[in-house]
């Protein structure tokens, strides 16, 4: 994957309310690293590749028997998705 991490804003929105009591709680000498920590632990999910989705459409019975237009179609719009989440074509 690419240098850009994505995380939920579930998992963002904890991490703010985390750092609002660290500052209030910790010694600013030690604030980033707990700050490097907690990102650390957030875990960032990874999209899938092209080769990935590829593989899942081939493996998928569903697909079997849809044209390669429509293929093509469902690909498409995986990667319009994925564009989207990443921030791109605004």
């Amino acid at each position: 994957m690419n240098d850009n991490k994505l995380y939920t804003e579930e998992k963002l929105r904890n991490s703010m309310l985390s750092m609002k009591t660290y500052i209030k709680v910790y010694d600013e000498s030690v604030i980033d690293s707990i700050i490097e920590k907690h990102i650390k632990a957030l875990g960032e999910f990874e999209l899938p590749s092209d080769e990935e989705i590829k593989e899942y459409i081939n493996s998928t019975p569903y697909y079997g028997h849809c044209t390669p237009e429509y293929c093509e179609g469902i690909e498409d719009g995986i990667k319009w998705i994925l564009t989207k989440i990443q921030g791109g074509n605004k």
